[in-house]
């Protein structure tokens, strides 16, 4: 035989390669933790980069007078905290012959654009978690595992200072499959309770489920401590920490195409290279606002 038309003998008339149409993302943490730190203040027309939140004791509680004498002042306490924001932003750039060629419209220019709010989120995740690191008061023991007791430590922690629910706990993905670890080998009516059981369940990243009313979230962007050895995870409410923010114009030639965004876009030509230059930005800053309504979860990496 000969003659035949084979794959291998074409030569040019074949590509050794294609490209598929569509897009594989490389595996991520995307979890969005900015929804647990309430934002206290828009700063547009703030007249400041700085917010001071004023702070107020009022835990005096009155006292028995006897009859025919007097009462006497008890002074208030006052302090304060402080919070600022500040530009954040993210920058790319595209030739037009990236663009022209391109046969993937998820990496196009626009898909670049839109991206930039996925950017927004990581970055705002990645500063209310290094946040945790100034947490005063810690639980757990360096390069030793998370474990059930160690959880109930800093329920306890939270609970003695008579800090008012919902708890939220955000570990770093390693400190909750050892938390798992642990609770497999609980014994008891523990053991048995429906949220132990649905704690146990293989789950993908981010919130993870309530245990014992703390609501579980993991994070890649939790902060090492103790010079990488072990992982500073956190049990919170809420108001432990604090944002704020402005909003910006998206002005496209000279007009407003969106108004008031959190993360604005915006492209720039340089016409003589042919490039497209993408850049987000973003206006955020988050604080500690009271340290006694946290306390660190610092155990092995």
């Amino acid at each position: 035989m000969a003659n035949e038309l084979l794959y291998s003998g074409v030569g040019s008339a074949r590509l050794s390669e294609i490209l598929h149409s569509e897009l594989h993302v490389i595996l991520a943490d995307y979890t969005d933790l900015s929804a647990l730190v309430p934002v206290v203040r828009e700063m547009n027309g703030a007249g400041s980069t700085t917010l001071k939140t004023a702070r107020v004791d009022w835990d005096n509680a009155m006292a028995a007078v006897a009859e025919n004498a007097s009462t006497s002042n008890t002074a208030l306490s006052f302090d304060s905290v402080t919070g600022s924001f500040a530009r954040q932003a993210l920058q790319r750039q595209a030739s037009d012959l990236y663009e022209i060629t391109g046969s993937m419209p998820d990496a196009s220019i626009p898909a670049i654009a839109q991206s930039m709010a996925l950017a927004a989120m990581l970055r705002k995740t990645d500063m209310i978690c290094t946040l945790f690191s100034s947490v005063s008061g810690t639980v757990g023991t360096t390069t030793v595992d998370l474990t059930v007791s160690d959880m109930y430590s800093a329920m306890f922690a939270l609970m003695n200072t008579s800090v008012p629910l919902p708890y939220i706990a955000a570990l770093y993905p390693v400190q909750f499959t050892d938390f798992m670890s642990s609770l497999q080998g609980e014994v008891g009516p523990q053991a048995f309770a429906p949220a132990t059981q649905a704690m146990l369940a293989a789950k993908g990243p981010g919130y993870k489920g309530n245990w014992q009313g703390i609501e579980f979230f993991t994070s890649d962007s939790i902060p090492t401590a103790n010079g990488g050895a072990d992982s500073n995870g956190c049990l919170f409410s809420p108001n432990a920490f604090a944002a704020i923010r402005a909003r910006q114009n998206v002005v496209v030639g000279g007009q407003v195409v969106f108004p008031d965004a959190e993360v604005a876009v915006e492209f720039e030509r340089d016409a003589g290279g042919a490039l497209t230059k993408i850049v987000g930005n973003l206006w955020y800053g988050c604080y500690e606002q009271e340290d006694a309504l946290a306390v660190g979860i610092v155990t092995d990496r």
